[in-house]
């Protein structure tokens, strides 16, 4: 999973762009200007975008078998 972290200037200044690109599976880390953050992720979690080794990691294990 690739998460892009912008500030929370940035994603005020380009919400409806990002909100778009959220539901459809990209997720975000908002720095805000003290340090913390917030994650903007998809309300359906299976939309997020995993990569392989993501993927591998979640479903490549012997738990619960």
């Amino acid at each position: 999973m690739n998460i892009i972290e912008i500030t929370e200037q940035e994603a005020q200044d380009r919400l409806e762009e990002l909100v778009d690109s959220t539901e459809s599976g990209t997720v975000y880390c908002i720095v805000r200007p003290d340090g913390s953050k917030v994650m903007m992720v998809p309300a359906d979690p299976s939309k997020i975008k995993f990569d392989d080794d993501d993927l591998a990691l979640y479903t490549q294990h012997d738990e619960a078998s």
